[in-house]
């Protein structure tokens, strides 16, 4: 005998799972993220439990998250919608976001290990070798993984939240924008400059790289939102 009880050993293996509703949540996010669920249209609940294959109790909790972060819009007694991109508050985040990057640079530089900048390289080569192969899904993942690891590795847990929270505007309005592919590649060059800033421990070069990325970013999505999708 060891002394550890079937039951202790069956509650130190139990894996807790993630709620029904944080799960509908995240795949009602991806949806309106890649547009598949348009800016201004109406939400319907039948459809989307059906298409989920959930009661609408957890997918209304769902909707409540995804509210939260601004996506959608509930209407009382009415329902809900998706939230038009309002241009002016998308102006102001990449202005913060951008402001940011110096803050995110020196916490980066700070916190991040030799281990933590390899990972980094990796998933940069995967997100390069995604551009070339003109896999824009698979691009636009990697490159959120990238910004998301950023922010991680800062080792600042308030300024990841923000960035979270303002990514998801910011994410959505990417994936929406027309981005031609002279913009890919001017992309694809800055995300370089910001590795090579970070390998070689340029304080100065890394703050510039990431805040001009930022900015460029910001002025190309702007640039490239289909009028439609405004508000």
């Amino acid at each position: 005998m060891n002394g550890i009880s079937n039951t202790s050993t069956g509650a130190a293996l139990r894996v807790k799972r993630e709620p029904m509703y944080l799960a509908i949540a995240n795949q009602l996010r991806g949806l309106i993220l890649k547009a598949e669920l348009k800016p201004g249209s109406r939400v319907h609940e039948q459809y989307l439990s059906e298409l989920f294959d959930v009661s609408r109790t957890p997918l209304r909790e769902a909707l409540k998250v995804i509210a939260q972060e601004g996506l959608i819009e509930l209407l009382p007694n009415k329902g809900a919608r998706i939230t038009a991109i309002d241009v002016k508050e998308l102006q102001e985040i990449f202005q913060v976001m951008t402001n940011l990057q110096a803050l995110v640079a020196e916490q980066l530089l700070e916190h991040a290990g030799e281990p933590d900048v390899r990972g980094l390289l990796q998933l940069h080569e995967a997100m390069v070798r995604a551009a070339d192969q003109g896999d824009r899904d698979t691009y636009f993942k990697l490159n959120q993984n990238v910004h998301h690891e950023f922010s991680r590795l800062a080792g600042n847990s308030v300024l990841a939240d923000i960035e979270k929270q303002l990514g998801v505007k910011i994410a959505r309005a990417r994936y929406l924008a027309n981005l031609n592919p002279n913009r890919w590649l001017e992309s694809v060059a800055e995300h370089g400059r910001i590795m090579q800033a970070l390998q070689a421990r340029d304080r100065s070069g890394l703050i510039a790289a990431m805040s001009e990325h930022m900015r460029n970013t910001g002025q190309a999505v702007l640039a490239g939102l289909p009028p439609d999708e405004q508000d």
